[in-house]
C-alpha cells in the first residue's frame, strides 16, 4: 500500500492536473519544420516517429499539437524572428537559444560527411583536410559549430537531401553533410543503386540531440517547456517513448 501511494504521488508530480492544462494560453501549439526523413515528414506515417513522441507530449498536458513543413531555413529564421510558435527537431546552439527556449533532448542525430566513391577519402584527422574539396551542406542546417564557422572549407547549401545526393551525381559537389540516418533512409527509398557505393566518412561531424524549441516572444514559453519536459519525463519512464520508436522500427 505505501508503495502504491508513493507511485501515485510519483505521477501526480509529474502531470500537471488536466483542469490547469486546459487552460493554458499557448495550446494549442503550432510548430514548424522541414520534412527530414526518417524524423519527421508529412510525407510518413504520422508524420514520422519524432512528430508522433513530441505530439504525445504535448497530448499529455492537453495540449494540441500541430506542426507545417518549410524549407527548414526558414523555418529557424522565422521562429527566431517570433514569426513562428516554435521548431520541431532542432539542434542546439547559443546563437539561437538567444531567442529560443529549448525543451530537454527528446532523441539524437549523427552528423557525417558522405560520398559515393567519386573522391578517395574516407576519413580526417582535422577539417583542414577538407578544404580542397566542394562541400554540400543542408541551408540553415547546424552540422556542427566548428563545420559551420569553418569559412575556408568550400560549401555550398542546398534545401534538402536529395538535392546534395544528385549535386554529387551531377558532379558539382564531391561530398556532403547530412544526418547519417537521413542519407540512409533516401538512399533506401529512392537510390537503392547508390548504396554500395556509398562511403561515410570517419569521425562523425557531430553528435548531437534534437529538441523542440519554442520562440521566447511566445506568452509564458518556460512553463510550456516545463509541463513539455515532464511530459518526455514521464513517457521515458512508463515506456511510451520506447513504445513509439518500437512501432517505427528504431530504439533509443
Amino acid at each position: 500500500m505505501k508503495s502504491l501511494s508513493i507511485t501515485i504521488a510519483l505521477l501526480t508530480s509529474i502531470i500537471p492536473p488536466i483542469s490547469w492544462a486546459e487552460a493554458l494560453p499557448y495550446c494549442p501549439i503550432d510548430l514548424v519544420t522541414t520534412n527530414w526523413a526518417p524524423y519527421y515528414s508529412q510525407k510518413l506515417v504520422k508524420e514520422g516517429f519524432f512528430t508522433e513522441i513530441c505530439r504525445t507530449a504535448f497530448a499529455r498536458f492537453n495540449c494540441k499539437m500541430n506542426v507545417s513543413f518549410m524549407p527548414w531555413d526558414r523555418a529557424v529564421k522565422g521562429t527566431m524572428k517570433g514569426l513562428y510558435s516554435g521548431v520541431l527537431g532542432i539542434y542546439h546552439s547559443d546563437e539561437r537559444a538567444q531567442e529560443l527556449a529549448y525543451s530537454r533532448a527528446i532523441y539524437h542525430s549523427e552528423e557525417v560527411l558522405v560520398h559515393f566513391g567519386g573522391i578517395k577519402l574516407n576519413s580526417y584527422s582535422t577539417l583542414e583536410d577538407l578544404k580542397n574539396f566542394t562541400i554540400g551542406t543542408i541551408k540553415g542546417s547546424l552540422h556542427s559549430e566548428e563545420f559551420n564557422q569553418a569559412n575556408f572549407l568550400h560549401k555550398y547549401p542546398a534545401q534538402t537531401t536529395l538535392k546534395n545526393i544528385k549535386r554529387i551525381q551531377r558532379g558539382r559537389i564531391e561530398l556532403f553533410a547530412d544526418s547519417k540516418l537521413v542519407v540512409l533512409d533516401a538512399i533506401n527509398k529512392k537510390y537503392p543503386k547508390l548504396r554500395g557505393k556509398l562511403v561515410i566518412i570517419k569521425p562523425p561531424l557531430s553528435r548531437a540531440s534534437l529538441y523542440v524549441a519554442i520562440s521566447k516572444k511566445v506568452k509564458n514559453h518556460m512553463e510550456l517547456i516545463k509541463n513539455l519536459n515532464l511530459a518526455i519525463d514521464s513517457m521515458e519512464h512508463d515506456g511510451t517513448t520506447e513504445k513509439i520508436l518500437s512501432d517505427f522500427g528504431f530504439e533509443n
